[in-house]
């Protein structure tokens, strides 16, 4: 704890969360990727994503689709090195009993889609980088801590 002026004085800090980044031996979730120019290969590179990349719901700021939330892939987005504006963990609403943040400001362009992912697959596919290592990210709570 760290005492400013009055030694019996000690602040705690609200929960917060932090980024770990693990060494870069991480299964990239593009590996696997189909390139072919077939309707199945737009099928099968959606199961990849799906199946390697964590889903997250967001509540959209404007619903002018008739659907109130969005999906997106942060993680996934953080370990590809995809750039991204992220959702608002500050601002929380639920959904189907689970709490979920709202999506980014400008969700239809900046957010981490499955377009975002798609693309950086394709683009690593492309380069023969498709399966090479990536640095595995992950999100832990900071829970409540005492000043230091």
């Amino acid at each position: 704890c760290v005492y400013a002026l009055d030694p019996k004085e000690c602040g705690w800090f609200p929960e917060r969360t932090w980024v770990e980044q693990e060494p870069c031996s991480g299964e990239n979730p593009c590996c696997g990727w189909n390139e072919r120019g077939s309707a199945n290969a737009w099928v099968e590179n959606e199961e990849l994503i799906e199946a390697n990349c964590e889903e997250q719901k967001c509540r959209q700021r404007s619903i002018t689709t008739g659907k109130p939330n969005g999906d997106t892939y942060e993680p996934c987005c953080d370990m590809l090195g995809i750039k991204y504006d992220a959702n608002d963990w500050s601002m929380m609403f639920d959904y189907q009993s689970t709490m979920i943040p709202q999506c980014a400001s400008d969700w239809t362009a900046t957010a981490c889609h499955f377009d975002s992912i798609h693309n950086k697959c394709q683009e690593l596919k492309l380069s023969g980088k498709e399966c090479e290592p990536i640095c595995l990210v992950t999100v832990k709570r900071a829970g409540w801590g005492r000043a230091r």
